[in-house]
């Protein structure tokens, strides 16, 4: 029987905080000219202390707006001019008017927020210990421009996911949510940032994120689209659970996630129903007394429902989750085949989708080898054969064309 944990890992890793009714866009291939523009601008950063700060704030803003732009922002000839320790200074500074610092800190958030290489040069300028700082001590629209910017540096991978929350970012951010929890544009903020926080490989250590737990279980029951798909993708990676005794998925079944995570399975959102599902899938690849309570609470009915979506990543992920609780003991097998789903399963079989005959068929291998046989009398009674050899069948077409690309390159 074949418990299979997903690998994959969608969601937003980073978000560029955009202009305001902004359709413009710029090219990181700017022009001899742009260019020395850049370099004069960081020469006005630089003329200080004391500085002048009428000259300053419409300079930091003209580099905010680039920055802010929706496609290709100039962010690699930004920091070739050195600009992003001018603002990082001057972030850092107490005698720097507010409004200059907030767009100091919007500005490096959106260079943080570009490739792995852009969010280095903000995290080595000091800019993840001066946005935990911030996040710790001031309020207001910096304290926000945080959040974001930390939330862009945790996503980039797990080694600075890992150095963010050693600097008790997690217990900040908790704050954040009793602090400021009428301001919904901040609070979606913050839930972005906790999935951050949650996602990764190698998995985020467990005491760490742990105590955000009973966070994550009111955040679920929030009418907020935006802050229920961060909230169920953070709760999916909890889930994810690489312990041999499925310590994770334990903590969630007693901290009673799955009845509203299953009742976000019929979420009028399909961006709300995929981590949902994902998070359900990841508590099926437990022991069978941890699926047994995901099947207690009803499971079968919205899984019938949902592998007939029209979506194609949902019935990836309804097949999938089948997948898992096939893997079970002969009664929860027994379940299945009662609940109907075995026709659609196999109608799966069939599907031109090639992953989705996949996890189809990991469900019915399954579903046979763990079964008794008046489950699988049942099974094939339903037609299984047919579209079983025609997947074998697929497969191997497959493969042969791949050793054959194989054997054309050496």
């Amino acid at each position: 029987m074949q418990f299979r944990r997903d690998q994959r890992s969608e969601g937003i890793q980073k978000q560029r905080r955009k202009m305001d009714n902004s359709s413009q866009s710029a090219d990181d291939n700017l022009s001899q000219e742009q260019v020395q523009g850049l370099l004069q601008m960081a020469q006005v950063l630089r003329q200080g202390p004391p500085f002048n700060w009428e000259l300053v704030q419409p300079t930091i803003v003209e580099i905010r707006k680039m920055l802010s732009k929706e496609q290709q922002p100039p962010i690699q000839s930004v920091i070739n001019a050195g600009i992003v320790n001018d603002m990082m200074n001057l972030l850092q500074s107490e005698d720097t008017p507010a409004k200059i610092r907030f767009e100091c800190a919007w500005a490096l958030t959106n260079v943080a927020s570009g490739a792995s290489k852009h969010t280095r040069v903000v995290v080595d300028a000091g800019g993840l210990e001066t946005f935990v700082h911030i996040l710790a001590n001031e309020t207001g629209e910096i304290q926000e421009q945080a959040v974001w910017a930390l939330g862009n540096i945790a996503g980039d991978c797990a080694e600075l996911r890992d150095r963010v929350l050693r600097q008790n970012t997690l217990n900040y951010l908790l704050q954040l949510f009793v602090q400021e929890s009428d301001n919904r544009e901040l609070l979606r903020h913050a839930t972005w940032t906790l999935s951050n926080f949650c996602r990764g490989k190698p998995h985020v250590d467990f005491e760490i994120v742990k105590p955000c737990l009973g966070l994550l279980k009111h955040l679920l029951d929030v009418n907020d689209n935006d802050i229920l798909v961060d909230a169920c993708w953070a709760v999916s990676y909890i889930s994810d659970d690489p312990t041999v005794h499925n310590v994770r998925i334990q903590k969630i079944v007693d901290e009673n996630f799955v009845p509203s995570l299953i009742s976000l399975l019929d979420h009028q959102s399909a961006l709300v129903i995929h981590p949902a599902l994902r998070a359900i899938g990841n508590i099926v690849t437990g022991n069978d007394k941890q699926t047994q309570h995901v099947l207690k609470h009803g499971v079968l009915a919205k899984l019938k429902l949902l592998l007939e979506s029209e979506r194609v990543n949902i019935r990836k992920e309804a097949c999938w989750t089948v997948s898992n609780i096939t893997a079970g003991n002969a009664s929860q097998i027994r379940e299945v085949c009662e609940a109907q789903l075995i026709p659609l399963i196999l109608q799966h079989l069939e599907s031109k989708v090639f992953d989705i005959r996949k996890e189809a068929c990991w469900a019915i291998s399954n579903a046979t080898t763990g079964g008794n046989n008046e489950s699988i009398r049942y099974i094939v009674q339903c037609g299984a054969i047919k579209p079983l050899i025609g997947t074998i069948q697929t497969a191997n077409v497959i493969s042969s064309k791949w050793r054959w690309r194989v054997s054309k390159i050496f």
